[in-house]
């Protein structure tokens, strides 16, 4: 007879967030992607922003071909305040952003758990990223992103120069996602939007350890109509979050200078 002391013991869960506004375009693409992961233990925690076209058309569609998936609607709040509703509402071990209009291979979270776990026992370790692939709206390759070895506690160096360079690229353990107090709406409020997932990576690599799988995992998607395309928007968001964090005292004023070179 087997006992409790031989049991295997639990998979870690990781839940998916997906904020969505209008995002009816690549919608259900990034969705079948995140229902097709490898992983055995994950749910998508849908957070629709109180969109106005046919995104929850889509969702209510999808719904019986994805078990796993789960649907709030919010009064539109921005991305950074959806995004901390679904980590509050996930309830798991660990959570993956993934952008409405990008894509996953199907390996992505179970890679990067492979990465994470392999830490175990080590609570400084964090978060992992990965490599990413510019995509366009037909899905085809366009580039790829950087190809970066950085791992550990970069804090600094991520300060000088994003490595991570997306959103839909990071995991991270839940309980040290709401520590740091998730991601920051003030930026949208500002005219800065886009540039929260930096802020909020920074605020992971003050006080944790960040790893990385590397390998092309994530299908980043660059049109004229989406966020990442709108250059002035990034930039002053750039400058926002580079200002913010040079401020802190604890910062060498080297390191200052260098960040908003």
């Amino acid at each position: 007879m087997t006992g409790p002391e031989n049991s295997a013991p639990p998979i870690p869960s990781v839940a998916i967030v997906i904020p969505v506004y209008n995002g009816e375009a690549y919608l259900e693409r990034t969705l079948l992607s995140a229902a097709a992961q490898t992983y055995p233990n994950t749910k998508i925690v849908v957070i629709d922003d109180g969109s106005k076209d046919g995104s929850p058309g889509i969702l209510a569609r999808l719904g019986p071909r994805i078990p796993n998936m789960e649907v709030h609607r919010v009064p539109n709040g921005g991305v950074a305040r959806a995004r901390n509703t679904g980590t509050e509402i996930a309830g798991t071990d660990y959570v993956a952003y993934l952008d409405a209009d990008d894509l996953w291979h199907p390996t992505k979270i179970e890679k990067q758990m492979a990465t994470l776990l392999a830490h175990e026992g080590d609570p400084s370790w964090a978060a992992c990223y990965t490599l990413y692939r510019k995509i366009d709206a037909n899905d085809l390759h366009v580039s790829n992103g950087p190809s970066p070895e950085i791992r550990g506690a970069f804090f600094a160096s991520h300060l000088v120069q994003n490595h991570v360079g997306n959103g839909s690229s990071l995991l991270v353990r839940r309980d040290v996602a709401l520590a740091v107090g998730g991601f920051e709406p003030s930026y949208a409020a500002e005219g800065a939007g886009g540039c929260e997932d930096r802020d909020f990576q920074l605020r992971l690599l003050r006080r944790h350890k960040m790893d990385v799988t590397r390998e092309f995992l994530v299908g980043y998607r660059v049109t004229p109509g989406n966020m990442s395309s709108n250059h002035v928007a990034m930039g002053r968001g750039q400058i926002a979050v580079c200002d913010r964090f040079s401020r802190d005292p604890q910062v060498p004023a080297r390191l200052r200078t260098l960040a908003m070179m």
